[in-house]
């Protein structure tokens, strides 16, 4: 309980973020890189066209054991559940999300109790924008997590089937005769590797952001004690600062300087997570002007889960956005991670102006069938909530037709 010690507890683990992360990178890097020699090979040396990258993905659908399609399974699941208990209307669906809560945690039938702590258990130190510190975790905070539970309950009860992924058959044969005979062995030799890099990478991932949820809870604590020494106006606001910041600010003694800097980043936080940074970047970051137009009513990105679908476009840019996601709609994002997991359940197609064939959001599309489109650039600013496009994700396109 105190100030001091709760900060010298914290710098004497931080070691152990780093380590975890470090594994992450690993991992990643693997997976990546198997990824890119693959693709190498069906573009004989040359940057990949749109056409090898759609057979290239192909061969990373339906992988076993994807750490984050988990959560759409488990979702599933409890919804499925909840629609076959007879008052589930009065109890879940037409009640608050704490009543709701305290349902579905505690009084309600002890099978759907389990599940949720499982989900809980597994999955709890997820949530979007998870690499995030300040952002609070499903344990924390699962309102969304339950309105995405009170939607799929809903179209179960309306005769909605979930998508059946048979992961035990062998998807990925190489019969392609773009390839030569001793690339197409090659490739045969890497592609099983590189589908366990790929599940590799999304468990140390989800070892990372639990390693970090201990530290977020570890801050929140200092910053409880730190409220009510008046050295911050509130919890969040530690959230503002570098933790060698918060060093100083304990050391010095100079509360009001450090709170003020702090208000003033967070003051110029929204107007940073709308800027858009170039891929690649050499020395200062500058934001890209939004020079983004499209005059033919198309815009065209990487195709990473084939398919086609016509529907209304919902951009999505906060938790607020996601929550009024109707069940068909196309969800436009910046980028997806494990957080808007729940949302798969309800959305027909996916459009990400950030990502690759191996990103959180085109690995899960794959697995349960949605059509996805990544890496469209001057989506946001192009397409607008309500419009109603073609999704189509066999030439990498949305068509806007309203």
């Amino acid at each position: 309980d105190n100030i001091k010690d709760c900060y010298d507890l914290i710098e004497g683990n931080m070691a152990i973020l780093m380590r975890a992360y470090d594994l992450h990178y690993v991992t990643s890097s693997q997976s990546g890189a198997l990824y890119s020699a693959i693709l190498n090979f069906y573009s004989k040396g040359k940057i990949p066209g749109r056409n090898e990258q759609e057979k290239v993905a192909a061969l990373f659908n339906n992988i076993p054991n994807i750490e984050s399609a988990n959560v759409v399974i488990s979702i599933d699941k409890i919804a499925k559940m909840l629609a076959a208990v007879y008052d589930v209307e009065e109890d879940f669906l037409e009640v608050n999300n704490e009543l709701a809560y305290e349902y579905i945690s505690k009084t309600g039938p002890d099978e759907i109790v389990d599940e949720w702590q499982e989900l809980i258990a597994r999955h709890g130190h997820r949530c979007i924008r998870e690499a995030e510190m300040r952002e609070l975790e499903w344990a924390v905070e699962p309102t969304h997590l339950i309105e995405s539970l009170k939607s799929k309950t809903r179209l179960f009860l309306e005769g909605h089937k979930p998508k059946e992924t048979d992961l035990s058959a062998t998807l990925f044969e190489i019969n392609d005769d773009d390839l030569g005979f001793f690339q197409r062995n090659v490739v045969r030799w890497m592609l099983p590797k590189a589908r366990k890099a790929v599940v590799r990478r999304e468990h140390t991932k989800a070892w990372a952001i639990g390693v970090q949820h201990q530290f977020k809870l570890a801050y929140r604590h200092l910053a409880k004690m730190m409220v009510k020494e008046e050295m911050l106006d509130d919890v969040d606001q530690i959230f503002f600062l570098q933790h060698t910041e918060i060093g100083q600010m304990i050391k010095s003694g100079d509360f009001s300087f450090w709170k003020k800097i702090a208000s003033e980043r967070r003051r110029q936080f929204p107007e940073l997570q709308n800027m858009v940074f170039p891929d690649v970047v050499f020395g200062i970051p500058v934001p890209l002007e939004n020079t983004i137009q499209t005059n033919s009513g198309n815009l065209s990105g990487v195709p990473v889960s084939q398919g086609v679908v016509e529907g209304i476009v919902r951009v999505v840019s906060s938790l607020e956005d996601a929550s009024s996601l109707k069940k068909g709609e196309i969800m436009v994002a910046r980028y997806t991670d494990i957080g808007w997991t729940p949302f798969f359940s309800i959305i027909s197609g996916l459009i990400t102006e950030i990502g690759s064939p191996l990103s959180h959001g085109a690995v899960v599309a794959r697995e349960y069938g949605i059509p996805a489109i990544v890496s469209m650039k001057g989506a946001m600013q192009n397409l607008e909530t309500g419009q109603k496009i073609r999704l189509d994700a066999v030439k990498g396109e949305a068509i806007i037709l309203s």
